[in-house]
C-alpha cells in the first residue's frame, strides 16, 4: 500500500492517506526538505529518496509539497502526485490558493477541506495505491461500444441542442463509459484534458452528495462550479450534472425490452463559463434526455451496448486495449489486470508471475494489455495481439468516439 501525504510549503500538515501519523510524517518531511533547501549550494529541491524497503517521491507545487511513500517493489504511477495536486486546485483555483498563502504563509489549509473533499482524496489515493483506476493508469477514457450510426445520431442531436454558452458536454454511463462528447465549435481551440475529466469523475463517484450508487430510481440534477487545472487553473467552469435512471419499467415497456444490469444510469455533464447559465443548460439536458429515452434504437443501444467479440482464446484472463491516437480504451467486462506495464524504449513487454503472465505490446495506434494463464506459450502472444488489432481496426467506429 502506498501512503500519500500533503503538507504546505511551511510544513503545516494537510492530508495523509494514513491519517494516524500525519503529524509525525509532516515534521520529518519538513526537516528533510529544509535540509536540502538550505544546506546545499546552490539550493535544490529534493525529488526522491530510496532505501532498502521504501521509495519516497516528492513533488513541489508551491504552496504545497506532495509525497508518496511506496514499497520498493511496488509499481508507482509517476503522475500520481500531480493528480492529487490538480484535485486541490480544482476545489478553489490556483489564484485563490496563492492569494491565501501569500497573505498567510502558515495558513491551515485543512479549514477549507470539507468531509466530502477528504472522501474524494481518500478515493483518489486508494485508486492510485492499488492501481485500480484505469483512467489514471492509462491516461485515457473508457468508451461504451455502440453502433456508429446510432452514435452519430446521438452526436447530431447533441450538436443541434448546443448554444454559445455551452462549452463542453458529455454523455456517459454511471461508471463513466463515454457515449458522446460535445465541444463548442466556436471554441475549437479549447480541449478538455484527461486528468481534468478524471478528477471530475472522482468527485462525482466518491462524494455522497451525488448518490451515484443509490439502488433507488433517481433522476437528480446538480450544479457544480469546478476549476479544471489543465483547462484553466485561474477560473471555474459551471457544470450541470444530471442523472437519468434507465432501469425504469416504463421505458422497458415502451421499448419492449427486458430489464438487465448492463447500463443502469446515464450521466449528462454540461459545462459553461457563465455561472448564470443553469436554466439554459438544464433545458438542453432535458431535451437531450427526451431524445435518448424515447427513441427505441438509441435507448436499446445504450441499455444493451454492443458485445465485444474479440478473437481471443480462453487462456486470456482479461484485456485492455487503448487507442493511443484518441486516448480511449475498452476492457474486458470483469477486468482483473494490473497496472499498465511501462514500455520505456520497448514495444513488447512480458512479466511472469506464479499464476499468470502480463503481456503488453504496441501495434500501430494501439496498446494491447493482456493478462493470461501462466501456461500460455509466449510464442502465441504476438499473433493473438495482431488478431485483436485487426478486430479493433475493423470495428474502430463502433468501439471508439472519433
Amino acid at each position: 500500500m502506498i501512503n500519500y501525504i500533503i503538507i504546505s510549503s511551511s510544513g503545516k500538515p494537510i492530508y495523509a492517506f494514513d491519517n494516524n501519523n500525519i503529524i509525525v510524517y509532516s515534521a520529518i518531511i519538513q526537516s528533510i526538505v529544509s535540509y536540502f533547501t538550505y544546506s546545499t549550494s546552490p539550493n535544490q529541491l529534493i525529488n526522491s529518496i530510496k532505501n532498502n524497503n521504501s521509495f519516497i517521491n516528492f513533488a513541489h507545487y508551491n504552496p504545497f509539497i506532495l509525497i508518496s511513500i511506496s514499497p520498493i517493489n511496488h509499481h508507482h504511477n509517476p503522475s500520481s502526485l500531480s493528480i492529487l495536486y490538480n484535485y486541490l486546485i480544482s476545489l478553489l483555483s490556483k489564484p485563490y490558493i496563492d492569494k491565501i498563502f501569500n497573505k498567510y504563509p502558515n495558513f491551515d489549509f485543512t479549514k477549507l477541506l470539507s468531509n466530502s473533499d477528504i472522501l474524494t482524496l481518500n478515493s483518489i489515493c486508494h485508486d492510485l495505491s492499488l492501481n485500480n483506476n484505469p483512467i489514471f493508469n492509462y491516461n485515457s477514457l473508457q468508451t461504451l461500444p455502440i453502433n456508429y450510426k446510432i452514435r452519430s445520431k446521438i452526436n447530431s442531436k447533441f450538436n443541434s441542442l448546443s448554444t454559445s454558452n455551452l462549452l463542453f458536454g458529455l454523455i456517459t454511463t454511471s461508471n463513466f463509459k463515454l457515449i458522446s462528447i460535445l465541444k463548442n465549435i466556436q471554441n475549437s481551440n479549447h480541449n478538455l484534458h484527461i486528468s481534468d475529466l478524471s478528477i471530475l469523475f472522482k468527485i462525482i463517484s466518491s462524494s455522497n452528495n451525488f448518490k451515484l450508487n443509490s439502488q433507488y430510481i433517481t433522476n437528480e440534477t446538480f450544479w457544480l462550479p469546478i476549476c479544471l487545472p489543465k483547462f484553466n487553473s485561474n477560473g471555474h467552469l459551471y457544470t450541470l450534472i444530471q442523472f437519468v435512471e434507465l432501469n425504469d419499467s416504463r421505458y422497458q415497456q415502451l421499448h419492449s425490452i427486458s430489464a438487465n444490469n448492463n447500463t443502469d444510469k446515464l450521466l449528462i455533464i454540461l459545462m459553461s463559463p457563465f455561472k448564470d447559465s443553469f436554466n439554459e443548460l438544464k433545458k438542453i439536458s432535458n431535451n437531450l434526455i427526451k431524445s435518448l429515452l424515447f427513441n427505441k434504437k438509441i435507448f436499446n443501444s445504450i441499455y444493451n451496448p454492443l458485445s465485444i467479440n474479440l478473437p481471443i482464446p480462453s487462456s486470456i484472463i482479461s484485456y485492455t486495449i487503448k487507442n493511443t491516437s484518441l486516448l480511449q480504451f475498452i476492457e474486458s467486462p470483469s477486468n482483473s489486470s494490473s497496472s499498465p506495464l511501462n514500455f520505456k524504449n520497448s514495444t513488447i513487454i512480458i512479466e511472469n508471475y506464479s499464476n499468470y503472465k502480463l503481456f503488453a505490446c504496441k501495434l500501430s495506434n494501439y496498446e494491447i494489455y493482456l493478462k493470461i494463464n501462466s501456461s500460455t506459450p509466449e510464442s502465441q502472444l504476438l499473433p493473438i495481439s495482431k488478431s485483436i488489432l485487426n478486430y479493433c481496426i475493423s470495428n474502430n467506429h463502433h468501439l471508439f468516439i472519433q
